[in-house]
């Protein structure tokens, strides 16, 4: 795999009793994004109620609204609407609860391409380049 973009919760900045999955209660809602790997984890893995919503930024404007008490979604979605909405007051909690690996599709045929990228995925990763680069794009707010 070459990235993690696990599940995350986000909640309130002044919560401090939600620190985890196991704090998603039944008396709770929270928010999802329809047809996703954090709805199924809300379903299956916690008492919660949840809400539906076809967007992520549009669960995280519930979050901040207060019509939620939480919101599981893609950490880096989370990470990224929290730097560039610093004044909703949200926040990442206890994660991920979810482990979703991403990669990089390659013809079999063009052997040659994987090579050259799984090579320059190292050497990036020996330089600090790769850190350099996901702590821009997706790093802890």
């Amino acid at each position: 795999s070459y990235y993690d973009a696990g599940q995350g919760i986000a909640v309130p900045v002044e919560n401090t009793t939600i620190l985890g999955p196991d704090d998603l209660t039944e008396e709770m809602s929270v928010g999802v994004k329809a047809n996703t790997t954090g709805e199924r984890f809300v379903v299956d893995q916690t008492a919660a109620q949840f809400v539906r919503y076809q967007e992520a930024p549009d669960a995280l404007e519930a979050l901040a609204a207060g019509e939620v008490d939480a919101v599981v979604v893609d950490i880096p979605v989370i990470t990224d609407f929290v730097r560039k909405n610093p004044e909703v007051g949200v926040k990442l909690t206890g994660g991920p609860v979810t482990t979703e690996e991403y990669g990089i599709a390659v013809s079999k045929e063009k052997a040659e391409i994987r090579d050259g990228l799984n090579a320059l995925l190292a050497q990036m990763r020996e330089d600090g380049t790769y850190d350099q680069i996901f702590q821009k794009w997706f790093g802890s707010p």
